[in-house]
């Protein structure tokens, strides 16, 4: 009998996304899973109710079924480098009662969704991962019990932007017509870049960035804080903990996430009419920072503002020590990340920076949502239980957000495309277990970010590398800040 694999995913390090149908029958899969597996340098064989595919020592093998019977019900990628993963699949017999749209096939409920994101490299890529590793565990934990409401399968599929705005709106258009709407829009110039596709085309996306300008687009279902709003916070907890006399300084990356957190900077420092020294630009490709720290340190800057890449972040912290100046760095978020710590540069980043971000304590079981989503983790994607990263308390916040939309969609028997849009507006509170920030979600523009965030130093010693200084502070900064 011929039977079917409706898709087989394997990720390397190196060959970033592979996705192959492939249709077997009998000896015959052999050659077509080896051709695929040999893409990435592996190797492949085939059994009458299996098979495997074989990369850097790992193996994973598939169950063959009847094609009639199985439809793909989650699209994977590993949370961990080299690891190889797959497709579930899922049988589905009962009658949908919902009407059929773009990518709700109602003879299978099956919901398919677009994830815009990246894990193939790059600076953000290990949050990328780590995301994606969160965002799935929730998807598999939903698909696990039968589906949304035990019965609507989700088949998210993942496209690899490289963090690259051209190769996301190539990806966009490949898959727009085949989705209900975008689980995630990782970064914020693939978020910039989309916008004006996603109005076009009246889809919604769950944007991976806090600019608060998304907020109060009708096309996004915003999550979390905002840079703005980290950047100011952490003006007014520096001033507030050290002294008001202390200079404050801003140094930001040339991006559209750059200049975010720059604006919540240059808003703190005209609100509170403070006396700031050099507020300074740099290249996204520039690594080097001993020019713009020996300004900070010419100018008297206490304490910088740092909207930067993390290799930027650690390079500020090194060149700066180098030359005998060691002033606070206040981080927002995508600034620090875990891996750029080392054993030489460790004691500065717990002696000099501090994180201003939105998950609760990694770890922290007492917190339903977190408890939640290390059970899954470790189900699921139990590489980060290792390795631990808070960006996974936000990717598995969002899965919880997409599946409350999805469930609204479906109490109003619509997923089209104006029923989702509706259904955001309409969604109201979504308990995400204490893990991350909650907001309401009623008409958008009426709907107001979170000021709060929490306050973290990093401590290589412990897990996910932060240790809480205060939880959910909220400077009267950012309790007034309108965009």
């Amino acid at each position: 009998m011929k039977t079917s694999l409706g898709r087989l995913v394997v990720v390397s390090t190196a060959a970033a996304l592979v996705v192959a149908p492939i249709t077997l029958a009998g000896a015959a899969a052999a050659p077509k899973v080896g051709a695929t597996c040999a893409k990435v340098g592996a190797t492949a064989a085939s059994g009458t109710q299996s098979l495997i595919c074989q990369l850097k020592g790992r193996k994973r093998a598939w169950a063959v079924a009847p094609a009639a019977s199985t439809v793909p019900a989650t699209t994977k990628t590993p949370s961990t480098g080299g690891a190889v993963t797959t497709a579930t699949t899922a049988t589905t017999t009962a009658a949908a009662s919902l009407p059929k749209s773009p990518g709700f096939d109602p003879a299978t409920n099956t919901i398919s969704l677009g994830y815009l994101g990246n894990v193939a490299g790059g600076p953000f890529a290990p949050g990328g991962k780590a995301l994606f590793a969160g965002f799935d565990s929730y998807i598999q934990r939903v698909n696990a019990a039968g589906g949304v409401n035990g019965k609507y399968k989700i088949n998210n599929i993942f496209l690899e932007t490289a963090y690259d705005p051209n190769q996301a709106v190539a990806k966009y258009n490949e898959a727009k017509d085949s989705v209900v709407f975008f689980s995630n829009v990782f970064g914020t110039p693939i978020v910039t870049a989309l916008l004006p596709q996603l109005v076009k085309d009246d889809l919604v996306g769950v944007p991976t960035s806090l600019d608060a300008e998304w907020v109060n687009k009708p096309n996004f279902l915003a999550n979390g804080g905002s840079y703005q709003a980290q950047a100011m916070n952490g003006v007014e907890y520096y001033l507030t903990t050290a002294g008001a006399n202390k200079k404050v300084c801003g140094l930001t990356v040339q991006t559209s996430f750059g200049l975010t957190g720059q604006e919540g900077f240059r808003y703190a420092v005209a609100t509170k009419k403070l006396s700031a020294g050099p507020d300074l630009v740099v290249a996204a490709s520039d690594t080097n920072m001993t020019a713009p720290m020996s300004q900070f340190k010419a100018a008297g800057c206490d304490a910088i503002v740092m909207t930067t890449l993390p290799a930027q972040t650690t390079s500020a912290l090194v060149t700066g020590d180098q030359n005998g100046y060691n002033p606070t760095l206040l981080c927002v978020s995508p600034c620090f990340d875990l891996n750029a710590m080392t054993p030489q540069n460790s004691p500065l980043y717990s002696k000099q920076l501090l994180y201003f971000g939105d998950p609760a304590p990694w770890g922290d079981t007492s917190n339903p949502g977190m408890k939640d989503m290390l059970d899954d983790l470790a189900k699921y994607n139990p590489y980060y239980i290792g390795n631990p990263n808070v960006a996974a308390v936000w990717g598995y916040a969002q899965a919880r957000l997409v599946e409350a939309l999805i469930k609204k969609g479906i109490s109003n028997n619509d997923l089209s495309r104006a029923g989702i849009k509706k259904a955001v507006a309409t969604l109201g509170r979504v308990d995400l277990g204490g893990a991350f920030p909650e907001y309401d979600y009623g008409d958008p523009t009426k709907r107001q970010v979170t000021p709060f965030v929490n306050v973290y130093r990093p401590d290589a010693s412990v897990l996910a590398g932060l240790v809480l200084v205060k939880g959910a502070y909220a400077s009267d900064l950012a309790k007034g800040y309108k965009k």
